[in-house]
């Protein structure tokens, strides 16, 4: 517990190279130790907290690089952080019985065991072999998950980001490997013709050796038997040329196959990264989508105001109506009493108010149907922020899918480079073997010619002087059987590699697939937020359409308003005294308007 406290505590940079060239970091100690348990850091790298001063891997205590892998034939295979020994007996790569040792171990049984016998090639992985190493990656992905979700969104941020710049650094070194393969394999090609040609040359002159000393003593009728034997045998080396040929242009096929599908993987890729940027363009429109709802927010409550100022208005207005009610009930009473003219103001004032009632319902029917809208909004509104806005499981689980990604193609990087090691190993073999072969061969035709001499008559001295040819024979027998059983190792050698390489081909084939689902869950994602921005731009066009229909019904009720007071002046004259002095105090009156008479802004 102290351990893992100090781990987090570390606030350390470093720095990772890789065969002495290529740098990734500065990364955290927290994910250096990540990148060892997941296998990415191997015996040979070195890391650095100042990129001065390098030291091995291996060295670093709190890496746990002190474990190997022994699948039981002599083979070691570290060291590696326990976790990444693990990994690797659980992915099937390794022989069944294989188990983890320790370091210390390791050394002591090297003390005093023997030399190990010579290393057993890999068998074919069955199918419940793959099924069990799937398995053992969806372990692997979500404990990465929980350790990444334990880690600050800065830092996991930064351990996704060095993951991919260390995927484009061994995806570029993959490549590299696979051209200078090609190239070794055409090199390979053409010295397999030239010898071809060199054994055959040799034997047409064997042919005509023999054409020669058909005549010759019985002698050479042995000699002729043996150069029968090694014709033979040429023919039988011819095969075994030809047959490499045909194996390694079916080789080229699948390199060629291969490379076609390591360009479509690198299409899908692409894909992929286009995916992410249109995600992050999403991602960048929802914020914007965002703040334009709570502008959109803003205005509804800014609507909201202005609906309460209008109810606070109307309710003045009522007021005031109540009291011009008031006033004209008075002034009916009063006009009762008089004539004609008084029963004709009544009946207008009558209608005034009918009228007056009449804006008063049409004014509440507006201010229920403008609350009913501004409630309608509101809801809207809410139902936009819900869908707007991403739950950070998604964002989890996205940068999971990505991780899991990562792994993947990280372990299929590093059993490339391990493939391409061997097959380098395998053609530098190859050429040694050649250029022994090419000499012996030399050497041999240096010793017929020598034996041949310039006549059949020194050919026979010189044949009964020398040994008999029996140990030649047997010398050529035994390189007959050294190629015999060198091709068996070759073929054996290609067919695992040809396992090998179809099941990486199948794993790529899979993260195609699930990069294919995912730029479409992208392409869904931002068909979901245009859907929405046209949403919101058809609630800001309702929006601005209800408040012109607000200020039309202000201006409409403002008018009736002047209308009515007009009206009510007009009566007010029609039904004034006739005196002079009633009507010099009515004119004194009429020149001070009351409160209720004054417009509301």
């Amino acid at each position: 517990m102290t351990e893992q406290q100090n781990e987090h505590d570390d606030n350390r940079q470093w720095f990772l190279r890789i065969n002495g060239e290529t740098v990734f970091g500065p990364v955290a100690t927290q994910g250096l130790v990540v990148w060892a348990e997941q296998g990415r850091i191997l015996p040979g790298h070195e890391v650095s907290q100042d990129r001065k001063k390098w030291v091995q891997a291996v060295s670093v205590e709190l890496l746990d690089m002190r474990w190997f892998v022994d699948d039981g034939d002599g083979e070691l295979r570290g060291p590696l952080n326990r976790l990444a020994a693990e990994a690797l007996i659980k992915s099937g790569k390794v022989s069944p019985t294989a188990q983890v040792v320790a370091a210390e171990d390791v050394e002591s049984e090297s003390a005093v065991a023997a030399p190990a016998g010579e290393k057993r090639l890999r068998e074919a992985m069955p199918e419940d072999v793959l099924q069990r190493r799937v398995h053992e990656l969806e372990t692997m992905v979500s404990e990465q998950r929980e350790r990444l979700s334990k880690l600050s969104d800065a830092n996991a941020l930064e351990t996704i980001q060095h993951e991919r710049e260390v995927l484009a650094a061994l995806l570029k070194e993959a490549e590299a490997q696979k051209e200078a393969l090609v190239r070794n394999a055409e090199k390979d090609a053409r010295a397999h013709e030239r010898k071809l040609e060199q054994l055959r040359q040799q034997v047409k002159r064997f042919e005509q050796q023999l054409e020669e000393t058909a005549g010759a003593a019985p002698r050479l009728t042995e000699l002729e038997q043996a150069l029968l034997f090694h014709e033979r045998q040429s023919g039988e080396r011819e095969q075994i040329v030809a047959t490499r040929e045909a194996e390694l242009a079916a080789a080229q096929a699948r390199v060629k196959e291969l490379e076609a599908r390591l360009t479509e993987a690198e299409r899908v890729a692409a894909r992929a990264a286009t995916a992410e940027e249109a995600l992050a363009a999403g991602e960048q429109r929802i914020e914007e989508l965002s703040a334009a709802l709570a502008q959109a927010s803003a205005r509804a409550a800014t609507a909201e105001t202005a609906r309460a100022e209008a109810e606070a208005r109307a309710r003045a207005s009522e007021a005031e109506w109540e009291e011009e009610r008031r006033r004209v009930q008075a002034l009916g009473q009063k006009l009762e009493r008089a004539e004609v003219s008084a029963e004709t103001t009544g009946k207008a004032l009558a209608a005034a108010e009918a009228r007056a009632c009449a804006s008063e319902t049409s004014l509440a029917e507006v201010l229920n149907d403008a609350n009913a809208r501004d409630i309608t909004y509101q809801e809207k509104i809410a139902e936009l922020e819900k869908m707007c806005a991403q739950p950070p499981e998604e964002t989890a689980r996205f940068y999971a899918d990505q991780a899991a990604v990562y792994e993947l193609i990280n372990a299929e990087v590093a059993e490339l480079a391990v493939s391409l090691e061997r097959e380098k190993t395998q053609a530098e073999q190859l050429k040694t073997w050649s250029a022994q072969r090419q000499q012996s061969l030399l050497d041999r035709r240096q010793k017929l010619l020598k034996h041949l001499g310039g006549s059949p008559g020194d050919m026979t001295r010189r044949t009964v002087r020398e040994q008999p040819s029996e140990p030649q024979i047997a010398r050529l027998r035994a390189d007959l059987e050294n190629m015999r059983v060198t091709y068996q190792r070759e073929m054996r050698l290609a067919e695992t590699k040809e396992r090998e390489l179809q099941d990486k081909v199948r794993l790529l084939e899979t993260e195609g697939a699930r990069l294919l689902s995912q730029i479409v869950a992208g392409e869904k994602r931002s068909q979901q937020i245009e859907e929405l921005e046209e949403q919101t731009r058809k609630r800001e066009h309702e929006l601005a359409v209800e408040r012109k229909n607000r200020d039309e019904e202000r201006e409409q009720f403002e008018a009736n308003q002047r209308a009515l007071l007009m009206r009510i002046e007009t009566l007010e004259r029609a039904a004034k005294p006739s005196t002079p002095e009633e009507q010099q105090s009515a004119e004194a009156r009429s020149v001070k308007l009351a409160s209720w008479m004054r417009l509301k802004g």
